[in-house]
């Protein structure tokens, strides 16, 4: 049995990805040179990895399996480099952060616009993904930190308690709901349109469950990005995190509505990063300034 770390590397992006295609433009290899390579790790190994078709590419049963082994070689060669570049005082050659769009993504690209002028060599790469996604790309990017929601302590992650995120029920200064000076019961939302953010009903973090209205017409957008643009458009209404809307609550062009039972939600973020391997120079000069802008 014989096969190489990069066959490895190969299989790995094509089964994230679907593609070999897409497999290899992110390992910048020829998608022939791809495909021999994961068919050569197939024969070495005597299993069927993927199923192929012309247009999509699936794990087999054996694939399910072999793939979560690769994931810990590849996670401890990792930590390998990682750990032999900090004990030699290099910066490390690349560093992820994953953030959830509803967190104050401004701060957390200041920290990084600090760092970025500093003398490093270091390839930053910040990514913005909403609810359980935020983690799914943690571990696929084998992201050094990130920015999350109802985060519970798990082996080899440190997370940090960041302040609280305020949630507003908001629609435009134009739209209906906006001219009720009453408390509004929820029932009476039912007829206007809803607005959220894909997989927040959904989500199985069970965080935003409770935001839902569970209105008659309901509008899902992928990001909170579109959905501030459709309630500035007054198409619905819907929450938006306060920091997203300073500027349009301060001019009233959005305008908060009245609940009878409370009119905000708050979420608590969380920091959170690897300590296996640990934090090479860079990251640990990110954390510092993220913990330092938000706390």
């Amino acid at each position: 049995m014989s096969y190489s770390f990069e066959q490895l590397i190969m299989f790995e992006a094509v089964s994230r990805l679907g593609s070999f295609t897409l497999a290899a433009q992110e390992v910048y290899r020829a998608k022939s040179a791809v495909s021999h390579g994961v068919r050569a790790l197939e024969e070495s190994l005597g299993l069927k990895l993927l199923e192929r078709s012309t247009r999509s590419v699936k794990l087999t049963a054996e694939g399910e399996l072999i793939i979560n082994k690769v994931h810990q070689i590849l996670h401890a060669s990792h930590i390998l480099e990682q750990l032999a570049k900090d004990l030699n005082g290099e910066h490390e050659a690349n560093l992820t952060l994953v953030v959830d769009g509803a967190a104050p993504v401004n701060q957390i690209m200041k920290a990084v616009r600090q760092l970025t002028q500093m003398p490093i060599e270091t390839k930053i790469k910040v990514i913005v993904e909403h609810l359980h996604k935020v983690r799914d790309r943690f571990e696929s990017e084998q992201a050094c930190m990130m920015v999350t929601f109802g985060f519970s302590n798990v082996k080899d992650l440190e997370n940090i308690e960041l302040p609280p995120v305020e949630l507003i029920l908001v629609a435009h200064k134009d739209h209906p709901l906006a001219g009720y000076t009453m408390p509004l019961a929820k029932s009476s939302l039912k007829e206007f349109i809803e607005l959220s953010v894909a997989d927040c009903i959904d989500d199985p973090l069970r965080l935003h469950n409770d935001l839902s209205f569970s209105s008659d017409h309901l509008i899902e957008v992928s990001d909170f990005s579109l959905k501030k643009q459709a309630l500035l458009g007054a198409v619905g209404f819907g929450w938006l995190p306060r920091h997203l809307i300073e500027d349009e609550l301060k001019t009233g062009t959005l305008v908060p509505l009245k609940l009878i039972d409370q009119s905000n939600r708050w979420l608590s973020p969380q920091l959170v990063y690897r300590n296996t391997p640990p934090l090479g120079t860079v990251g640990r000069n990110l954390l510092k300034r993220i913990k330092e802008g938000m706390t």
